[in-house]
């Protein structure tokens, strides 16, 4: 298994952000580059991306959910990479730093509300 970690842009998906809140497509929009971290596992000798961020209610808002996955090809990614990939192996995983300030604790805590409120439609 290796940690995969891709560089994105929240305000390059504000089409998943839906009419729910102004406030939240500003705030991404002021976001720096975020690092989603997933997992690559060796599958038939081949390395394979293995997510699973997203949970099925999120689909009915267009989020890339995984509805279906035979064991074998890549899982959907929840974001769209805006730079290449970082592999990293697990005794390498202190080298991948979180960027934890006020201002992503503030778009992340607004996007989960958001999230919420999706599961419950």
């Amino acid at each position: 298994m290796l940690f995969v970690v891709y560089p994105h842009r929240w305000d390059e998906r504000d089409d998943l952000l839906g009419e729910y809140s102004e406030k939240l497509k500003y705030m991404a929009e002021k976001m720096p580059i975020s690092h989603h971290v997933a997992c690559k596992v060796e599958i038939d000798d081949s390395l394979v991306l293995v997510d699973a961020t997203l949970d099925l209610p999120l689909q009915q808002a267009g989020w890339p959910v995984n509805t279906a996955w035979d064991g074998r090809s890549d899982t959907v990614l929840p974001i769209t990479p805006c730079g290449k990939e970082e592999l990293f192996h697990p005794s390498e995983a202190p080298l991948i730093s979180a960027r934890i300030d006020a201002q992503f604790m503030e778009f992340y805590r607004e996007l989960n509300t958001f999230l919420e409120w999706i599961r419950r439609i």
